[in-house]
């Protein structure tokens, strides 16, 4: 199956995408799913630069396109950026229509207003990305979402992996956390057009990862533009199966089920 459960519509303030130009490149691809997943990110600060987006319009435009494209599975998801700081406003705004289907926790904006899903100005000190772990520790705890989105965005602009020799025990920490909890890891392929070069997190993690028994994963382009979709699925699958994992997950009626990737042993 090939399947993107991260993808930004024009409903996200930094994204023109056009949700019926994707829907058709996608079927042209032979992709059986996708889920636009785009942000509700209810910090203050993000209310105070994008405001809140409306739910139920979001919502009722994804019922519509499901009945124009009945020919590939569509699901409403939505990124929830640093739930665990404003859970309480994100459940009243999401009462406001039928619930989505899938749910992406993912932290951009750390404590001190450092955004990190953009190019940085400096460089990340040993403090900051220990803080940025620290934030996905938190909302993993926190809970109340499916999918851990996009664990390491920092890295995105960078053109080397860093020294995260430091933070290593909070991912462990992290990935114990959401193996407990039934939430799926993202393989993020935003940092393969990037000059990292790198899938998000990156394979030394999955590794680390399936060795803790992790076995939920999904893949995500993080697209944002029509040139994002489709663009390094294929080199994402490869870099999954060399990490010794061999099946994604993909949300089923509310449960997550999983499917094989190429070579399953």
């Amino acid at each position: 199956m090939r399947i993107d459960y991260h993808i930004h519509s024009e409903f996200s303030a930094d994204s023109k995408l056009d949700m019926h130009t994707l829907l058709r490149k996608a079927i042209a691809s032979s992709y059986q799913e996708i889920a636009f997943t785009d942000h509700f990110d209810l910090i203050p600060a993000e209310i105070g630069y994008y405001g809140i987006p409306s739910y139920v319009k979001y919502s009722r435009t994804i019922e519509r396109i499901r009945r124009e494209f009945p020919e590939i599975s569509i699901l409403k998801g939505v990124e929830l950026g640093e739930y665990h700081r404003c859970s309480e406003l994100v459940e009243q705004v999401l009462q406001c229509d039928s619930p989505p289907d899938i749910r992406i926790g993912s932290i951009h904006v750390l404590p001190d207003g450092t955004n990190v899903s953009e190019p940085l100005t400096g460089e990340m000190t040993g403090s900051a990305i220990e803080s940025y772990y620290q934030e996905n520790l938190a909302l993993a705890r926190k809970g109340g979402f499916d999918i851990l989105g996009h664990l390491g965005i920092y890295k995105r602009y960078l053109r080397n992996e860093p020294d995260e020799s430091r933070v290593v025990d909070i991912v462990r920490d992290i990935f114990r956390t959401i193996i407990e909890k039934g939430i799926a890891l993202e393989v993020n392929l935003s940092g393969l057009r990037n000059h990292i070069q790198s899938i998000i997190p990156s394979k030394e993690y999955l590794n680390l990862y399936r060795e803790m028994g992790g076995e939920l994963l999904i893949i995500g382009s993080d697209s944002h533009s029509i040139d994002h979709f489709d663009q390094n699925y294929t080199r994402g699958v490869e870099d999954i199966i060399s990490c010794g994992l061999f099946y994604l997950a993909r949300k089923v009626a509310g449960k997550w089920e999983m499917y094989c990737l190429q070579n399953c042993r």
